[in-house]
């Protein structure tokens, strides 16, 4: 039997496209945890950690709540789902901020949640919002985002390049 040729993805909407960068620097941060969290002394990934949430992740998660909330019930499936997210990534950043002797652990659960949440975002939550916001919706989306700046992940010590 034939397979039915599937749907095309949609090309992502010009004013989502700011966050959609954000993802692609997050999605490489996540993998640097995966890859290094065996090689490299747990101190420096913790600061790695902690600088990419106070210079990328921090504002972005607050753009999007931003844009997001305001615009799409908050009791749809895909808001709720969002926002779940951004709460336990959120937890995740607050444990991997102290001492745990369970560092590498809670380390690579964060960088998987991150993983999967990203690939939500990109995959099933953009593509709701350009099929059903409106142009004006849309443009305002933008128009918040217009004065984005790509986050600055300038961590001092670029252990994956070594």
């Amino acid at each position: 039997m034939p397979q039915k040729p599937s749907n095309p993805p949609l090309k992502r909407h010009p004013n989502l496209v700011p966050l959609s960068h954000d993802h692609h620097d997050s999605l490489v941060f996540a993998l640097r945890i995966k890859k290094f969290i065996t090689k490299v002394d747990h101190k420096i990934m913790q600061q790695y950690i902690l600088h990419h949430w106070e210079s990328v992740m921090k504002n972005h998660f607050k753009e999007e709540e931003g844009c997001f909330l305001s615009v799409v019930d908050p009791q749809h499936e895909l808001i709720v789902h969002f926002t779940e997210d951004h709460k336990a990534i959120r937890e995740y950043i607050r444990q991997l901020g102290t001492d745990s002797p369970d560092f590498e652990k809670i380390a690579r659960a964060f960088s998987e949640k991150l993983n999967q949440h990203i690939r939500f975002e990109e995959r099933q939550l953009f593509p709701f919002l350009q099929e059903h916001l409106s142009d004006q919706q849309l443009e305002a989306i933008g128009h918040a985002l217009s004065h984005k700046t790509n986050g600055c992940d300038n961590f001092p010590n670029p252990f994956w390049k070594k």
